[in-house]
């Protein structure tokens, strides 16, 4: 019976008010999980999260020339619509968030600037939070009722298409949640 409070923005805290949501993912911290695709990376566990454990995971880019990215398959209902949201931190590589055209949201953010580059449907919005870390949203309106493929992938300076891989840069990835709503609500922890 005590209202929620937010520190993690606010090293005052504030009161928060939230719509009662739930994660569609089935898995939002366990990357290395079959449950992800994996595509030119290959995943470490035992980094810091934005919450201060050792719950968040490192996508390590392999030498390979494609994209390097995880996916993974989500039901969407005709003129939803829903929000992805992911923390992301990184040293050398950027972050795109890619929905295929059914979900209708995809763009790239700048992890070095905090900046959104590159949307080319839906909406996005970049939060940053302690130790470099950042949360990246995309939303978008589903335009049919289908299960869509969701990439969150690494982007070598622009460009998010086929690259070369050095087979060492790396982009760290906490709590991945994907929502129905035009706004990405605080992160509801799932592991299957």
């Amino acid at each position: 019976d005590e209202p929620r409070i937010d520190f993690l923005n606010n090293t005052k805290g504030h009161l928060l008010l939230e719509p009662q949501r739930g994660n569609l993912f089935q898995r939002s911290e366990e990357f290395d999980n079959s449950y992800w695709s994996k595509e030119g990376v290959s995943i470490s566990t035992g980094i810091i999260s934005p919450t201060g454990g050792n719950n968040a995971q490192n996508m390590v880019e392999q030498t390979s020339t494609g994209r390097h990215r995880i996916g993974v398959a989500a039901s969407v209902s005709s003129g939803t619509t829903y929000s992805l949201s992911v923390w992301a931190k990184s040293s050398n590589r950027n972050l795109v968030i890619n929905a295929d055209a059914s979900f209708n949201a995809r763009s790239g953010f700048n992890l070095s600037t905090g900046s959104i580059e590159n949307t080319t449907s839906g909406s996005a919005t970049i939060t940053e939070y302690p130790n470099d870390w950042f949360l990246c949203t995309v939303t978008g309106t589903a335009t049919s009722t289908s299960a869509v493929v969701i990439y969150i992938q690494m982007q070598q300076g622009t460009t998010d298409v086929s690259y070369t891989g050095d087979g060492s840069s790396t982009l760290s990835l906490f709590g991945a949640q994907l929502e129905e709503g035009s706004y990405a609500t605080s992160y509801i922890p799932t592991s299957g």
